[in-house]
């Protein structure tokens, strides 16, 4: 840590290391969590018919995450399933198809809140706290 000289110097360190922290340890275990949920909620609720899933909802690459302040949001990204005929999700927002089970071109197999079961995970196991304080103990800082 440091040698700071004022205490505005001491706020924007540990606002850049909570934010470092944010983009790191606390986006990867909310990335882990998420894909547990997606497995269970999605995945797990039905067998699709029309189309061969990809199984991209829970790929790290299709959970993003960006710091606005101090504050991480997190967003599905994953892109609609070009394949089926016709094509089930195309020019939609998959992510939100699944949440609200409003949008699909066939059947839907009903809403699967899978970032509710997320956030609903995370709060029961602070996961998301101890990566944070993981992240801020890498850095220097002592946490109690």
């Amino acid at each position: 840590m440091p040698t700071v000289k004022s205490l505005n110097q001491a706020m924007t360190y540990i606002k850049n290391v909570i934010n470092t922290s944010l983009r790191t340890e606390v986006l990867d275990a909310v990335r882990k969590e998420e894909a547990k949920q997606v497995q269970s909620v999605v995945y797990d609720s039905y067998q699709p018919t029309v189309y061969e899933r990809r199984y991209d909802m829970g790929n790290d690459a299709n959970i993003v995450g960006m710091v606005n302040g101090t504050v991480l949001q997190v967003e599905n990204i994953t892109p609609p399933n070009s394949e089926g005929n016709p094509p089930p999700t195309t020019d939609k927002d998959l992510a939100k198809v699944v949440e609200t089970g409003v949008g699909y071109d066939y059947f839907s197999p009903g809403a699967r809140p899978f970032t509710q079961a997320t956030m609903d995970a995370l709060s029961a196991s602070g996961a998301h706290v101890q990566a944070l304080k993981n992240g801020l103990v890498k850095a220097g800082i002592q946490v109690k």
